[in-house]
């Protein structure tokens, strides 16, 4: 799908990462609350803690080997004969059978991590139908159980049937409605969400109309859940245990921000979504490579 090349797509990130960029505020405070975690591994300090401290607001934030790995697959794909989709798995295999394959494999044998060659060169992304869910005048398409998609579904269908503009946008009232739909949707993912390959996940049952019926009776108007609500057990579900209900402990607002989102729509209609949610602070930077293995 699409038209553009890697080249072309990737042609603002290898810049951004080559020739820096000004610290935003937020960035420096996060990696700031994060400075220890970054001093465990050298690579890690060495890029986010130059010259041993976070970077100030407004301080060029230069990533110089994200840069040439990002590079090396540019130039794989101008280099390979045909057309466009061979150009495409030209830099595709630059990173999964390649150099950059070949670095990050060689690093998590060093360090008694799990990926291996084989493990990268037989990776491809799936395709599959997504989860559809009507809200309101809306179809909404959301991602299936491997990832937090049902989460999502299932609070929009939760809410369909509660009158939210009656309630005035961001009133107490609407803002309370909303928190307890999500607590609802969250316990079901606690409990039923997995890797498909792996778990039976009774996605169908989890949206089902009468079972989302009864879970919702479940909000009420004048008491908020003081953690996480027990799971439901909707039709085709395998599982037996409970969730007791638990008091949310506090967190602190910036350890708990690693996650990013961008969608594109172009005008003749290609959508590009994508959510990145790795932490940089959360394991090794590759050395030479510039970013770490996604968890």
């Amino acid at each position: 799908w699409g038209t553009m090349s890697f080249g072309d797509v990737a042609a603002a990130a290898v810049r951004f990462a080559r020739d820096g960029f000004p610290m935003p505020v937020l960035t420096s405070r996060i990696i700031t609350k994060a400075a220890d975690n970054y001093r465990r591994w050298p690579a890690n300090e060495e890029i986010y803690l130059p010259g041993g401290k976070p970077p100030q607001p407004g301080d060029l934030f230069v990533q110089s080997d994200l840069g040439k790995s990002i590079q090396y697959m540019i130039d794989q794909e101008a280099a390979a004969p045909g057309d466009r989709l061979a150009g495409l798995q030209a830099a595709r295999d630059a990173f999964y059978r390649g150099d950059i394959a070949q670095t990050l494999v060689r690093h998590q044998a060093e360090n008694g991590g799990w990926l291996s060659a084989e493990d990268l060169a037989g990776f491809k992304v799936g395709i599959e139908a997504p989860i559809t869910v009507r809200f309101r005048d809306f179809e909404v398409y959301t991602c299936g159980p491997w990832c937090q998609g049902p989460l999502l579904a299932q609070t929009l269908r939760l809410l369909d049937g509660v009158d939210l503009e009656s309630m005035g946008h961001n009133e107490p009232a609407y803002i309370h409605t909303i928190v307890e739909a999500l607590k609802l949707a969250y316990a079901d993912r606690e409990q039923y969400v997995g890797d498909p390959r792996f778990v039976d996940v009774p996605i169908e049952g989890m949206l089902d109309d009468d079972y989302i019926a009864q879970r919702r009776a479940l909000i009420d108007p004048n008491v908020a859940a003081p953690g996480m609500p027990e799971p439901g057990r909707p039709g085709g579900a395998a599982r037996t245990g409970a969730i007791s209900p638990e008091p949310t402990a506090p967190a602190d607002e910036l350890s708990q921000i690693d996650t990013s989102y961008i969608s594109v729509i172009d005008s003749e209609g290609s959508v590009f979504s994508a959510t990145p949610s790795d932490g940089s602070a959360a394991g090794p930077i590759v050395p030479g490579l510039g970013f770490l293995p996604s968890g």
